[in-house]
């Protein structure tokens, strides 16, 4: 998720502060960049998994159509947590 447009204009009003201000929101940016970068591979690497574990469960012969709900809704759940992270660590 790229910088909401909330945080750009805050941090363009921070930069015209005196003193160490400006310095310390930049820390803070670039700590919240790397959170960013940290939830994408989290995500992918969590979808990654789960598509692993429904292969083995069809290799195993669990029902297609058991498998087929499963990753709707692991797909979901995924989705929207990841979603939510994405969100709020812009805002914490």
């Amino acid at each position: 998720m790229p910088q909401p447009d909330v945080r750009k204009r805050l941090t363009a009003s921070i930069q015209r502060l005196p003193g160490p201000i400006p310095r310390a929101w930049q820390l803070v940016d670039e700590l919240h960049f790397r959170l960013e970068a940290v939830v994408e591979r989290s995500q992918r690497a969590h979808t990654g998994i789960g598509e692993a574990v429904f292969i083995i469960a069809g290799l195993l012969g669990v029902p297609a159509a058991i498998i087929a709900n499963l990753r709707s809704a692991h797909g979901r759940v995924n989705g929207r947590t990841h979603s939510w992270l994405h969100t709020a660590h812009w805002y914490v």
